[in-house]
């Protein structure tokens, strides 16, 4: 039933965001409200793989509409429900990387490197490799903009993951990176 509602959700905003012979421009806000209901229809149904899909329609409508912050969000939601479909690190990680350059786009380089820990947090059981390198993007980002002192989370989750999985070289390499960022704080 629920199914049913959010298909036809979705094709009315697909309708409604493209053009037709009597609509020379996409509505886009009234598309966003549609894919939106539609991605909650599909989750209450448990059709994971529709949901994220109709997140990624919402997020693609939010960025017409002049709003990366909430099309950040809304890949950051299909992320997670392609987490929950089991999905792959690839697909998680594309997800998390392009919601993070919305971020940036939006001018909230924090909260984009918060959404690559998120995004590492998540791979961490699926692959370690996408996750290490999710938190050192997430480093870098907190270097760039000079907010090292959000970032000792980030290297104390990416240490414990480097030593958990008998990576000793590039943990003590890290360790040292973390005690360089933080000499730099406490010297400003």
């Amino acid at each position: 039933m629920a199914e049913t509602q959010g298909d036809k959700l979705v094709e009315k905003a697909d309708s409604k965001s493209s053009v037709s012979l009597f609509r020379w421009s996409p509505d886009w806000d009234a598309a966003l409200a549609l894919y939106e209901k539609a991605a909650q229809k599909y989750r209450q149904a448990g059709c994971l793989d529709k949901a994220k899909h109709a997140f990624e329609k919402a997020a693609l409508a939010q960025e017409k509409l002049g709003s990366p912050w909430h099309a950040a969000k809304h890949l950051e939601t299909a992320a997670l429900v392609a987490k929950e479909m089991k999905g792959g690190a690839v697909e998680i990680e594309m997800f998390f990387k392009r919601a993070c350059a919305l971020y940036m786009e939006a001018g909230r380089s924090q909260t984009g490197a918060d959404a690559l820990c998120r995004a590492g947090k998540a791979l961490e059981p699926i692959d370690t490799d996408a996750a290490c390198r999710m938190y050192r993007e997430a480093l870098e980002i907190y270097e760039d903009e000079g907010k090292q002192h959000y970032s000792h989370d980030a290297f104390r989750t990416l240490i414990q993951l480097q030593i958990r999985n008998r990576r000793y070289g590039e943990a003590a390499g890290t360790l040292m990176r973390f005690a360089v960022a933080f000499e730099k704080k406490t010297i400003q």
